[in-house]
């Protein structure tokens, strides 16, 4: 980013300086800071008028104060002075589709995690239909991990055959899951030890389960990812 800005190669500033960003989150820095810094990346990308590539720091801001309680519901990343409905339409219209997939992951995590599972699926089908746009950047990994995760947390409401058809999408996401525990631990291990959780969780197996869950505890605390961790707790 630094030696971007010196050089004057903007387009490529701009896209390092988002990759910082998608990297802060995925390694699950403070909401704050990551309030913060997508602040500072902001201004420089409206200087610059790389507009396209902002939209994925707006999309983060909205996540933190989403998380943080600060939006009008637990459901919606919209308030007073920002209108979602709006902000998706804009994403939809514009070239780049990098901030759409964004958008579709970070939303469907939030919504899982505030019990909204059902919304958190819709969500899921949209992102998929944009995967392809993101593929290999940091935050595309977290589909497969929460889609999969709710997915076996909430089999047992849906119909038989949404259920047949939803686990066999988590299956390709675990297996996803588990090549990338074993080419990188340090990154996925307790990721995956979540889901294996979840699946002996499913086929009744307790204490196997609760193995697991202690696994990606501890995982989670070595590698640094305190956001695994606490979806572990």
């Amino acid at each position: 980013y630094k030696e971007g800005r010196v050089a004057g190669d903007l387009l490529y500033t701009g896209y390092c300086a988002a990759c910082l960003l998608y990297c802060m989150v995925t390694a699950g820095e403070p909401l704050d800071v990551v309030f913060r810094e997508s602040h500072k990346y902001l201004e420089f990308l409206k200087r610059t008028k790389d507009m396209d590539a902002a939209q994925t720091f707006i999309v983060e801001q909205r996540m933190v104060l989403n998380l943080q309680g600060m939006t009008a519901t637990t459901a919606s990343f919209g308030d007073d002075n920002f209108n979602e409905e709006e902000f998706v339409a804009h994403l939809n219209a514009i070239h780049m589709k990098i901030p759409l997939s964004l958008y579709r992951i970070v939303k469907m995590r939030s919504l899982w995690l505030f019990g909204h599972w059902r919304e958190a699926l819709e969500h899921a089908d949209k992102a998929r239909e944009v995967a392809e746009k993101s593929m290999g950047l940091p935050f595309s990994s977290d589909y497969d991990f929460y889609h999969a995760l709710n997915i076996l947390t909430h089999a047992h409401e849906m119909g038989s055959a949404e259920r047949v058809k939803r686990l066999l999408q988590a299956k390709i996401s675990i297996y996803k899951m588990n090549k990338w525990a074993t080419n990188c631990p340090a990154n996925f291990l307790q990721k995956q030890q979540i889901l294996l959780a979840e699946q002996l969780r499913r086929a009744g197996k307790g204490p196997a389960a609760l193995n697991a869950y202690e696994m990606a505890i501890a995982m989670a605390r070595k590698n640094r990812f305190p956001q695994d961790e606490a979806i572990a707790c």
